[in-house]
């Protein structure tokens, strides 16, 4: 007997169905089954179950921030879950791959609920909107209350992004402290040692409640309300980041990324990666994310650039005008196709045959949550894109609406939204080798190891000098492993910058002598990102940056109070600001690193030739690339300096900005 593999809801890939795993003589056939299918899926004629004892599930670690899945032992009831799948049409037998002592003294009875090992940012942002009161005291009512410390690290996420604002503490709560300490020397003198211990001991309460009230003010967890950006998040069924980029591709009209991107990361990744096929499906995603090295670009261009894409091109030759007019191909014809381009078939099968061809590309691409009903990307960005027109942020519910879309091919401005949204997920790559002789990353936790993920574009590069990446989420897949990055953008230092909570100008002694290779502007002053990211700075970009950003945060509050689409005359204030903006956004030269795979592709074929001028001097496979070739602008522009930093035309802002009418 032949056995053939069929993956019924997975995303390692569509194999061919006619490819033999292994040939048997036995009528019994196995099946291995994943998590999702415990749940989503029953074959009834099962007869013997293997019960490893193992399951992954996603746990939070808020002392790094992580996410971690990793292999744990089950819970009794999965472990009697698990049995229940033997002997349903006939007598089975379950053999478990664990000890009676595990079972009986180590397994749980029940796993922990997901509140207790999750996030908990759109549960505090709701809490915060119906306003329950403090949110310590209402998750504390929970039947498994959430640890304490995720509370507190979710809170302080939730600043950082701007959607809470902690108020200052009210001024009665120190009242009974200062009028006990407030009585004057003689008057003490003339107390009885009675009078004068009542009024000690009082003094001592109040600074023990004086205390206890400092430790609940510096969580600024019962003083914390939204700000006007936080209350629109709440009301987005999105996570927080997603919703926010939302909201900033609309505001800067780079809409149609922005809806692509938070369709992916709201689910998962749509791209797939069959067994022993992974080197051809890593090549295909490098070819989708051009050359910005993006991860979240890649998303983007199957819809920007459906032509390129291999396999698009029959249908783009052949005149197909409908999904539907696909499905009429043959059975051979569809699984070649599919296999192809790194399709999921049964999502082809489900696809609605509305659909024009413009959006092939993209409706190829195709999700499945779990074991629910397929939902293309396309409804979901519909969906996005009725909630920002019920918000009035665009104009049209039209997700083409040229207005809205003035920006969505200029990578720049991509990369602004995504540091803007992912803030504040950056990772540094040093240029400075790691001790296995690979790129050093590193994050704010200084002392966390982090990886990027195989399948990212951004694997593998080699950095000449510092260069940031924006991220949506780290995982840990082991305990005790490096926190591992899935999908990466990298950025320029302007967004940064521009979109980072704290700025400290840092004055450097003389004694620090630097050459000039050292330093393109010569001077020693630096700039404090964040209290981690260190940048070589004229004195004046602090204050540039700062009255920018306080423009752009009066027309954030503007824009939440009162929304509407952006407007770009430049006649008006809004219009100046956001192009002054822009402006400086795209005024900036990309990073330098080095990129063999790019390399191997572009360089000139004769070693230690010179490859194409836009692409830099080569040598051999390896050599310098840049970024976004065609927006390469004058000097290095990234690393510890950025030489046209100083040379953007700033219009002036005022040191206060005037309130809009």
């Amino acid at each position: 007997m032949v056995l053939f593999q069929k993956n019924l809801h997975c995303g390692t890939g569509l194999p061919s169905s006619d490819t033999p795993l292994k040939v048997i003589t036995s009528t019994a056939l196995p099946c291995c089954e994943t998590r999702v299918s415990a749940v989503g899926i029953t074959i009834e004629d099962i007869v013997y179950v293997v019960d490893s004892g193992q399951i992954k599930i996603t746990t939070y670690d808020p002392s790094n921030n992580t996410s971690t899945l990793a292999p744990v032992l089950v819970s009794k009831a999965n472990a009697t879950q698990r049995r229940g799948r033997a002997g349903r049409v006939r007598e089975g037998k379950c053999f478990h791959l664990f000890s009676n002592f595990s079972y009986t003294e180590v397994m749980l009875d029940f796993l922990p609920p997901e509140i207790t090992r999750t996030r908990l940012e759109d549960v505090i942002l709701r809490i915060k909107a119906l306003k329950l009161g403090p949110v310590t005291t209402f998750l504390s009512g929970c039947l498994d209350p959430p640890d304490l410390e995720t509370i507190l690290r979710t809170l302080r996420f939730l600043r950082d992004i701007q959607a809470l604002k902690p108020l200052p503490p009210p001024a009665q709560l120190n009242t009974s402290l200062s009028s006990s300490s407030s009585i004057p020397v003689n008057q003490l003198s003339r107390m009885s040692k009675r009078q004068r211990d009542r009024v000690m001991t009082s003094a001592i309460e109040a600074g023990k409640a004086a205390v206890a009230t400092d430790s609940v003010s510096t969580v600024e967890e019962d003083n914390d309300v939204l700000t006007p950006l936080g209350h629109h998040l709440a009301n987005l069924p999105l996570d927080p980041q997603c919703a926010k980029l939302l909201i900033l591709g609309a505001l800067f009209c780079c809409l149609q990324p922005a809806l692509v991107v938070a369709a992916c990361l709201s689910f998962k990744d749509p791209f797939e990666i069959p067994l022993g096929q992974e080197a051809t499906a890593d090549a295909k995603r490098r070819e989708f994310a051009e050359d910005s090295q993006s991860d979240h670009w890649a998303f983007f261009t199957a819809l920007r650039y459906p032509s390129t894409v291999s396999g698009v091109n029959i249908l783009m030759n052949q005149s197909f005008s409908t999904v539907q007019e696909f499905r009429q191909l043959g059975h051979n014809d569809r699984w070649s196709f599919c296999r192809e381009n790194f399709l999921n078939y049964n999502t082809m099968q489900s696809l609605s045959p509305i659909l024009t061809k413009r959006w092939i590309a993209i409706t190829l691409i195709t999700v499945q949550i779990g074991g629910a009903r397929r939902k293309d990307l396309l409804r979901l960005m519909q969906d996005f894109v009725g909630l920002l027109y019920e918000r009035r942020y665009i104009k049209s519910e039209d997700m083409d609406d040229p207005q809205s879309n003035l920006y969505s091919h200029d990578v720049r401005i991509f990369r602004a939204i995504i540091a803007g949204a992912f803030y504040p997920n950056f990772v540094m790559a040093s240029a400075k080798k790691s001790k296995s002789g690979g790129v050093f990353y590193r994050s704010s936790a200084a002392a966390e190891k982090i990886a990027l993920h195989p399948k990212s574009v951004n694997n593998g590069i080699k950095p000449d000098t510092n260069i940031w990446f924006a991220f949506f989420e780290k995982i840990k897949l082991q305990h005790n492993a490096a926190s591992t990055l899935f999908d990466t953008t990298m950025l320029n230092v302007r967004p940064i910058v521009f979109f980072s909570s704290k700025l400290d100008h840092v004055k450097v002694s003389p004694s620090i002598s630097r050459t000039q290779q050292d330093s393109l502007l010569g001077d020693t002053d630096y700039l404090k990102v964040d209290g981690w990211i260190t940048l070589r700075s004229s004195p004046r970009i602090p204050q540039l940056v700062e009255s920018l950003k306080q423009c752009l945060d009066r027309l954030l509050n503007d824009k939440v109070r009162n929304p509407g689409p952006t407007n770009w005359d430049t006649s008006t204030l809004e219009g100046q600001i956001m192009q002054t903006i822009v402006d400086y956004f795209l005024n900036e030269a990309p990073p330098i690193f080095h990129s063999p795979t790019f390399l191997q592709q572009q360089a000139h074929q004769r070693r230690g030739g010179f490859g194409r001028g836009d692409y830099g001097r080569g040598r051999g496979n390896y050599g310098r690339a840049r970024v976004n070739r065609g927006f390469v602008g004058g000097g290095r522009g990234i690393g510890p300096a950025v030489k046209a930093f100083a040379d953007i035309p700033f219009p002036p802002p005022p040191p206060h900005p005037p309130p809009f009418p």
